[in-house]
């Protein structure tokens, strides 16, 4: 049994910088093939990183199954694949959050005949054994009508074996934050829990990296395992991609300790993604202590009703308490800003350039607003990406696109930036990225444009 996985889950078009990181669903469930299906082989494909000769790839390793993860833009993809190799026609079976949230979009523009609703790891050696219309989990078209059986999701993340990471150890994964080195990074990608129980308005299955809200976390020592088995392919940098890294403090502090414990802290250095109130100042020095370099923090906006409309629950004075404890522990700060929220006037985006300044983010990352379809907000923005801005009112459109790039001109190209910042974190992509040059090239560019 011959299985191939393809990931064409972002639209790499697009000018502004962007991370290519692993699916690391598509991970575990090649671990779960081999284990449960005896002399099965599993490849990879990652048409973000080399979509050359994806068609004499694909007909060369001859697969039984295709599972396609794949973005608006595949469509065509797709129907090329069945056009050139039809003995793969009904092969092809989609995942991840664009298929599940457009099923007709892939369903009834393409020869695929099904969806996995839900976690692919729960489902995928279901899929591949048995009657595929008969289980929960699924969606399908009949009549031209889209069923939907009901999701299947993980329960116990943990009950999972180690992903098969040897699918991705010799591509060229991209993550764009800087972490503090002096030397070059080998980047893994890990994470430790799915799921974010809070109710920000905006966010979706497009922005997390679960498919539900349920918290599910894994053991510190399973955690601990992972990251010794990156060690030994030689990562000595990784980035924890769960939504919300420091949601169970207690369990962070075990890994922390443990990482210590092993002097993993020695071979590491790594970065996460978290809250602004869960920020402490005892758990971020240990965290320190154990090898961390770099949080992401979805910031937002400097006003306090833009905060409240978000459904952030926090305050400027929070982002400001929380910036004073990572300055202090030497914590570099990747901000993530958004533009364009409901009621939001020319003086809450004042505000926000204000605590802009005030935190001084290593790396400042602008969005506009994108209302998904499976948000609070219930729209259907979804298929636009969220450095693409189209409002019916089209001068307020006009004036909202000037500023986020005038944000961007007046923050990197500031003299304080360029003396204080940029030469702190430019270590970190010389010895990183050999196209270096070309990474700031397009920056720069994005940023003078207007």
């Amino acid at each position: 049994m011959k299985i191939l996985f393809i990931d064409d889950s972002q639209n790499t078009d697009i000018k502004h910088p962007q991370h290519i990181m692993p699916s690391m669903e598509i991970g575990y469930a090649s671990t779960i093939i081999k284990n449960k299906i005896i002399g099965s082989k599993v490849k990879l494909l990652d048409l973000r990183l080399d979509n050359k000769n994806t068609i004499n790839k694909i007909s060369k390793y001859n697969p039984d199954f295709i599972f396609y993860k794949p973005n608006l833009k595949s469509i065509n993809k797709i129907n090329l694949i069945t056009k050139k190799l039809v003995n793969l026609k009904n092969k092809i079976i989609c995942f991840g959050p664009f298929p599940i949230l457009y099923p007709d979009k892939i369903l009834k523009n393409t020869s695929v005949k099904l969806i996995i609703d839900g976690d692919i790891e729960q489902n995928i050696v279901n899929i591949i054994n048995y009657d595929k219309l008969n289980q929960k989990g699924i969606i399908y078209i009949k009549n031209n009508k889209i069923i939907r059986t009901g999701k299947k999701l993980i329960t116990n993340y943990d009950k999972f074996p180690l992903p098969d990471y040897k699918l991705f150890i010799k591509k060229q994964y991209q993550f764009l934050y800087p972490l503090q080195t002096f030397k070059h990074i080998n980047i893994g990608f890990l994470e430790t829990s799915r799921g974010c129980p809070y109710n920000c308005k905006f966010c979706s299955i497009f922005e997390r990296s679960s498919l539900n809200k349920k918290y599910k976390p894994r053991s510190h020592t399973k955690i601990i395992d992972e990251i010794e088995m990156l060690v030994k392919f030689g990562i000595n940098g990784i980035y924890f991609k769960d939504d919300n890294f420091l949601f169970d403090k207690v369990r962070i502090g075990n890994l922390c300790n443990e990482i210590i414990k092993r002097k993993l802290n020695k071979k590491i250095t790594w970065a996460c993604q978290a809250r602004i109130d869960d920020i402490d100042d005892k758990l971020i020095k240990l965290m320190k202590k154990a090898g961390l370099s770099t949080i992401s923090l979805g910031v937002e906006s400097g006003s306090n009703k833009i905060l409240k409309e978000l459904g952030k629950d926090i305050t400027s004075n929070d982002i400001l308490k929380a910036n004073s404890i990572l300055r202090h522990n030497k914590i570099w700060i990747v901000g993530y800003f958004i533009l364009g929220a409901p009621n939001e006037t020319k003086e809450d985006i004042n505000l926000t350039k204000k605590i802009i300044k005030q935190i001084k983010p290593e790396i400042l990352q602008l969005h506009f607003l994108k209302k998904y379809k499976d948000s609070i907000y219930k729209s259907d923005d979804s298929l636009k990406d969220t450095y693409t801005l189209e409002l019916k009112n089209k001068k307020y459109q006009k004036y909202l696109e000037n500023e986020y790039i005038e944000i961007y001109k007046k923050y990197y190209l500031n003299l304080k930036y360029l003396v204080h910042i940029a030469p702190k974190i430019s270590p970190y992509y010389f010895f990183q990225f050999k196209n270096s040059a070309k990474l700031v090239l397009k920056t720069l560019k994005m940023v003078i444009k207007k």
